[in-house]
């Protein structure tokens, strides 16, 4: 009688009392210095790192969690990333020279930026002023003029004028 188990010890009558010991801690989710060679390894096939999470059966959170604190899984999801970037860019080497029959470069695009960053690159370029510099300009040839508030006012809206195109640029009321 007495005798204690895992569950649980037993009464003087037979019946079970819940144990006050905590629970077993669970094992899911927990981190291990192995997963470090696992994510090169796994990006290296072209394989993304939230598809690692997949692998190991943890969450994206978790995953994002593990690279906060341990450093050295931080840094293989660096080094990984680049092995991604390798494979998917022999890919598309291949691909692009007719070394891979039936070859689709959308999808392939798709993964670089997604996975590896890539980003379409856009310049814009401006041509002419820009509308405050003149209005800055034109108001402090007015305004340096100007002595009363209704000589402000004009020279507010003139500069105004001036900046969207409107009178001779100068900035002065005709």
């Amino acid at each position: 009688m007495g005798k204690g188990n895992a569950t649980g010890s037993q009464t003087a009558r037979g019946r079970m009392r819940k144990s006050t010991a905590p629970a077993p801690k669970q094992t899911k989710g927990l981190y291990r210095p192995e997963f470090c060679q696992r994510l090169i390894e796994h990006m290296a096939l072209g394989h993304s790192f939230l598809a690692f999470g997949g692998s190991v059966r943890v969450t994206r959170k978790t995953l994002y969690n593990w690279m906060e604190a341990h450093a050295e899984f931080k840094e293989a999801h660096e080094i990984a990333i680049l092995a991604c970037q390798n494979t998917l860019e022999t890919i598309g080497l291949k691909g692009m020279i007719g070394g891979i029959r039936g070859f689709n470069p959308t999808p392939w695009i798709f993964m670089l930026k997604n996975i590896c960053g890539w980003r379409d690159v856009q310049q814009h370029e401006h041509v002419g002023e820009i509308a405050v510099n003149t209005l800055q300009a034109a108001f402090a040839k007015v305004a340096a003029k100007a002595s009363t508030v209704s000589e402000i006012e004009q020279a507010t809206q003139a500069a105004y004028d001036a900046g969207n195109g409107k009178g001779n640029g100068s900035g002065l009321v005709h």
